[in-house]
């Protein structure tokens, strides 16, 4: 037997050539394919909460009042 017909379960997710000998197997790796994110996932998620402009809000604050002083000293 080839290895095709020894795995015939093929990983639909995008970009994954993951092969699993039965559908259980294969389920279990997509539970954890899915779950698991992936950088662009996990930044993706971050945006959509809003985690990164609570961030930078007060890091532009701090710019902008140190632009202002010095603005004010000259």
């Amino acid at each position: 037997m080839n290895s095709e017909q020894e795995r015939p379960f093929v990983c639909s997710a995008p970009g994954c050539s993951q092969v699993s000998v039965s559908t259980h197997v294969l389920q279990i790796y997509l539970q954890m394919y899915y779950q698991t994110p992936t950088p662009t996932r996990f930044l993706k998620n971050c945006e959509e909460v809003g985690l990164f402009s609570e961030l930078d809000c007060s890091i532009e604050q701090e710019f902008r009042k140190a632009q202002e002083e010095e603005d004010n000293k000259q």
